[in-house]
């Protein structure tokens, strides 16, 4: 399926070219999900799904990912379904694998990230139902947080008021358990693959900086933080190694700069798939 006007059968092929080199460098299979200014929902599953099943089961799979993030439940289940169909992965990051990208990382056996790459914290996004934004879960909490920095017994702010009636019930009893959910994840996935040799201990440490460390969502966690604070089982990708993935990089964003949309897309040798989303109007309230 293609349903993007601006990737022509031409420029598609060429990737999917591309993409062959890489496989004949690094003696793999390569799946590209590529999330620009898109995020990662549920309904991703179908298309990687058709992409693995034309790709079959193989000894190894390199994973070359880019996303903002976006539903971390949908990320957890994405990479599972990868995983059944190889024994071997690697996450290749080129750019930025944030957020629920992030956590399909943490799944891999490697992670490959070039100079300017960069994970993020494991701040989970919650959907707001009627606005139909992404919030950071832990931002709710913050807010919790502040108020009983600022208030009293007898005295709250006035202007926290109009806050509070903004506030939805159904955020308010998610984000707890997201930010749970999340952390569970992260943890299931350390000790499966990347980091099933270490102690329930040091896992427990990771999880935890990943997930309440950092002040911001967006807060950069660039490969040698990553290797060397965090602990992950990163290998720097440079020089003739990073050339070709970089290229195949340039060659997705030069096509989402001409498109007005956020783009997605799914791409082996031989299998590719395109969605062009369009901004979602908030409803009224």
């Amino acid at each position: 399926m293609n349903s993007l006007e601006a990737d022509r059968p031409k420029e598609r092929q060429e990737r999917q070219e591309k993409i062959a080199q890489i496989e004949s460098v690094r003696g793999s299979r390569v799946l590209v999900l590529m999330y620009l200014y898109a995020s990662i929902e549920e309904e991703d599953d179908i298309p990687i799904f058709e992409s693995l099943e034309k790709m079959g089961h193989v000894k190894k799979i390199d994973l070359i990912l880019c996303s903002t993030g976006g539903d971390s439940d949908a990320a957890v289940k994405i990479l599972k379904l990868i995983r059944t169909y190889c024994e071997e992965l690697t996450a290749i990051v080129p750019y930025e694998a944030s957020s629920a990208a992030t956590l399909i990382c943490l799944g891999a056996d490697e992670i490959q990230m070039s100079p300017i790459a960069q994970l993020s914290p494991l701040d989970p996004l919650v959907k707001h139902p009627r606005k139909k934004t992404w919030i950071p879960a832990l931002s709710i909490r913050n807010f919790f947080e502040f108020v009983e920095k600022t208030s009293t017994e007898t005295y709250v702010p006035s202007e926290l008021f109009k806050i509070f009636e903004e506030l939805d019930p159904w955020m308010i009893g998610t984000f707890e358990r997201v930010i749970e959910e999340s952390k569970e994840s992260a943890k299931f996935l350390l000790s499966k693959y990347m980091l099933k040799n270490k102690d329930e201990t040091e896992i427990d440490e990771i999880v935890e900086k990943l997930s309440e460390k950092y002040a911001s969502h967006h807060y950069a966690i660039m490969r040698e933080e990553a290797k060397n604070e965090l602990g992950l089982n990163i290998t720097f990708l440079d020089g003739e190694k990073l050339n070709p993935v970089w290229e195949l990089y340039k060659s997705y964003k030069k096509l989402a700069e001409k498109s007005e949309n956020d783009i997605k897309i799914f791409e082996t040798t031989n299998y590719s798939y395109a969605e062009e989303e369009e901004e979602e109007e908030e409803e009224e309230e």
